[in-house]
């Protein structure tokens, strides 16, 4: 996963945890709708040419399914379309 994205969702994941009412499902779907986009098929590629970042599917979901609480909150399971195997999450420390 982009590591700049992983830690900001991170930090404000501890921002969170501070808050009362902790409201991760929140952040989740605003962290999603932050990096959502629709492009042509041609463009898409065209950036893959350009752009040395990860296009923003990508930069969404493999921020979020290495987020442990993520699982937690939508209950996703093995079989589901963004489940990864608890030892190939990426954690730093």
């Amino acid at each position: 996963p982009n590591l700049s994205d992983r830690e900001q969702i991170l930090q404000e994941h501890a921002k969170n945890k501070k808050v009362e009412k902790l409201n991760l499902d929140g952040l989740f779907k605003q962290f999603a709708y932050i990096w959502r986009s629709k492009k042509r098929y041609e463009f898409a590629l065209k950036l893959i040419e350009l752009d040395p970042h990860p296009n923003a599917k990508f930069r969404t979901n493999q921020t979020l399914n290495n987020n442990n609480d993520f699982y937690n909150i939508y209950n996703i399971k093995p079989k589901d379309g963004m489940y990864k195997n608890p030892s190939k999450r990426v954690h730093l420390w």
